[in-house]
């Protein structure tokens, strides 16, 4: 009896999550492997490969790459947050690589969270935010809220209290004796699971207007991103009097219809005074969300962004391709989810550029060989992604052997290495696959008014390639060279980048209009927007200004005080 042999499957690889998250005093041991023999290599975003650095990594015997417990002060960037890729050079002479796998260090360190005071007119709602240390806030878990007797708030005390996607808590129909609440907030760090709670409790701070008041924003618009299936709240709130009415709206090719004339009417819940609750997200519930306030005084009207993805999954067909030389062949990439931003294919770990033999189709998912020689054989993969998933498959061509002796590892001399290879992509694609973009703000700081005294955190988050650097503006200068003033940045778990400035303390003196200024080598976006801080005028002084000879020149008078009547210029 003579058994059959198994069909041919082509190379799948065992490796890692797409994110690997781990502590300083952990460290981390990443691992690839492959069916029968192969040779393991790591690489860099570069395509080079990563060798061992004294105390920092090692490539252990086993092909293995660790990255062993360190202190705080050798942490570094290009080696504990960074992406690693392993490439696999199989038995036939092929290679396959993995999906690129971002490592996040993170420093065991306890943190220091707070919930700041805030300001709301009677009626109003108004949203109490936990602020933990701009690095960790990608960690968070999960946000609990408990007033001064220990009492979880969102558990216990009614619907007038609800908790949001980013773990803030909503607080509708504010009423006087609220001014008498405390609130303190628990997070959870996801790495280490340790929990941490403020130190103090934040207040809020209820005011009566003496007059009338047109609606102001009290939450910023922002863009939300959500996996089919999930919840989504919206929240919409703003400082008004009287207390304004609130409809929400759904944007369709440029027209505003009213959310109760829409199918998503079925799944929509208003929790509050201006809270939308949308059940069970679809793939086409996305797009573009308005809330309108109006009241007697004037209105107001604030959009948020809705886009649902759907995890991405890939399969190449044919799965093995074998034909003789000079055939034609043509790989079809079979891919599911949503939204499909990239698709690239890769040959024996190479990226494909097309030529007068290879075709890409336009959309990226068909790629024909015309013609095929021997050096066409190999292990083909297509990759899809977008900035929170990755995907690819993968398929295998053979030349028949009536053709010639298959390729094997010890006839690759006419081929370059593939260890730092001398081939280079086009200029506008990295090694990850992904082209230069210019950088989009897609969360940005509103105008405020506040009164002396608190801190005020801004914040902004852009997105492109390569990940943009932040600069922040007071009124088109530096900001002030003082210790209340600090800014900072990190690049979240889908690759944005956030910056802060937080200002503690914050005087009249500090009254202006910030920007933040996203910049990359593709080019720049900016935002900018007034703090106004109640008190007397006062003018910063103005640094010089060098302009070139018949060129346009734009200087902001750097006032400060609020409210302003009227500013005049001299020479």
């Amino acid at each position: 009896v003579r058994a059959s042999p198994e069909p041919r499957r082509a190379p799948s690889i065992l490796e890692p999550p797409r994110h690997v998250y781990f502590t300083n005093d952990t460290g981390v041991l990443l691992s690839c492997a492959t069916r029968g023999d192969y040779q393991l290599d790591w690489l860099l975003p570069d395509n080079t490969v990563a060798g061992s650095l004294a105390g920092l990594r090692r490539v252990l015997a086993n092909g293995s790459l660790e990255l062993p417990p360190f202190s705080a002060e050798h942490f570094r960037r290009d080696v504990h947050a960074t992406t690693y890729r392993c490439r696999l050079r199989i038995s036939s002479g092929f290679a396959v690589l993995s999906k690129n796998i971002h490592v996040h260090a993170a420093l065991n360190i306890p943190w220091e969270i707070h919930v700041p005071d805030e300001y709301v007119m009677a009626g109003n709602a108004v949203v109490l935010r936990c602020v933990v240390p701009p690095h960790c806030a990608d960690r968070v878990s999960s946000t609990d809220w408990f007033t001064d007797d220990q009492i979880n708030v969102p558990h216990h005390l009614g619907s007038k209290y609800q908790r949001l996607d980013d773990g803030s808590l909503y607080i509708s129909g504010v009423s006087p004796r609220d001014r008498h609440n405390a609130f303190r907030c628990r997070v959870r760090d996801r790495i280490t699971g340790t929990l941490y709670t403020s130190l103090y409790f934040g207040h809020i701070i209820v005011t009566e207007p003496k007059g009338g008041v047109r609606p102001r924003m009290a939450t910023e618009p922002r863009t939300r991103r959500v996996q089919a299936g999930q919840d989504v709240r919206l929240p919409c709130a703003a400082h008004a009097w009287p207390v304004p009415s609130y409809r929400w709206f759904r944007e369709h090719h440029e027209e505003l219809i009213p959310l109760e004339k829409t199918s998503l009417w079925s799944r929509a819940r208003l929790l509050g005074s201006g809270l939308l609750n949308l059940q069970a997200v679809r793939r086409e519930d996305a797009g573009r969300f308005v809330c309108w306030l109006n009241n007697t005084v004037g209105g107001e009207s604030m959009h948020f962004t809705l886009i649902v993805t759907e995890p991405i999954s890939v399969r190449v067909k044919p799965e093995v391709v074998r034909t003789k030389t000079n055939a034609d062949v043509t790989f079809e990439c079979k891919v599911s989810g949503h939204p499909i931003e990239l698709v690239y294919w890769v040959h024996d770990a190479k990226v494909v550029k097309p030529n007068e033999r290879l075709k890409i189709s336009e959309d990226g998912l068909r790629l024909h060989i015309k013609n095929s020689q021997k050096d066409d054989q190999g292990v083909y993969q297509c990759f899809v992604s977008n900035t929170k998933d990755q995907a690819y498959g993968v398929s295998e061509y053979l030349i028949d052997v009536s053709e010639g002796r298959s390729r094997s590892p010890g006839n690759r001399s006419r081929r370059a290495p593939f260890a730092r290879s001398t081939h280079t992509h086009d200029t506008d694609w990295n090694f990850t696959g992904t082209r230069e973009s210019k950088p989009e703000l897609v969360y940005w700081f509103s105008e405020q008014t506040l009164q002396p005294g608190p801190s005020v955190s801004l914040k902004c988050v852009a997105m492109g390639h390569p990940p943009p650097q932040f600069t922040w503006l007071l009124d088109g200068f530096p900001i002030p060279t003082n210790s209340r003033f600090v800014v900072g940045q990190h690049v979240t778990l889908q690759d944005d980048v956030v910056s802060h400035l937080n200002i503690s303390r914050v005087t009249e003196q500090d009254g202006g209009e910030y920007a933040c200024v996203a910049s990359n080598s593709a080019g720049k976006a900016l935002h900018a927007a007034r703090v106004n801080v109640y008190g007397l005028p006062y003018i910063r002084e103005m640094p010089k200004v060098t302009a070139v000879a018949g060129s346009d020149l734009n200087i902001k008078c750097p006032v400060a005080g609020y409210p302003i009547e009227s500013i005049t210029w001299e020479r």
